[in-house]
């Protein structure tokens, strides 16, 4: 991108969208991708965030590869599916971790498979 005083900047896609529809990045923050794919950038998928914050996001979703689960955009009493190719392993120690990480509380049923967020 040019700018009006003769020099260049690149600027990626997902920072452009966010500040067309979020409006400009407040200093210090980050684009987050909500549903974790770098290649979604609907404005609706994209949120400002502390660049400690992305991290820990980024460590999460890390922790909990092969879910569709967004941890964080999960509300208080919404239960999720673990999708059946989902190692279930150790998904009750990653659940915790994940707990912890966010200061949130979830909930795994071994059971029905399912993940809640109860506070």
């Amino acid at each position: 991108m040019k700018f009006t005083d003769g020099t260049y900047k690149s600027v990626t896609v997902h920072s452009m969208v966010a500040a067309a529809w979020h409006g400009e990045r407040p200093l210090g923050l980050d684009v987050h991708h909500i549903d974790h794919d770098k290649t979604n950038n609907a404005a609706c998928n994209l949120v400002y965030m502390s660049r400690s914050r992305n991290v820990i996001e980024s460590k999460i979703e890390a922790m909990s590869r092969g879910t569709i689960i967004a941890w964080c955009a999960m509300a208080v009493g919404q239960t999720v599916a673990v999708p059946q190719d989902y190692k279930l392993k150790r998904l009750a120690d990653r659940v915790r971790a994940i707990s912890k990480a966010l200061g949130r509380q979830f909930e795994y049923c071994a059971m029905s498979g399912t993940v809640t967020r109860t506070a």
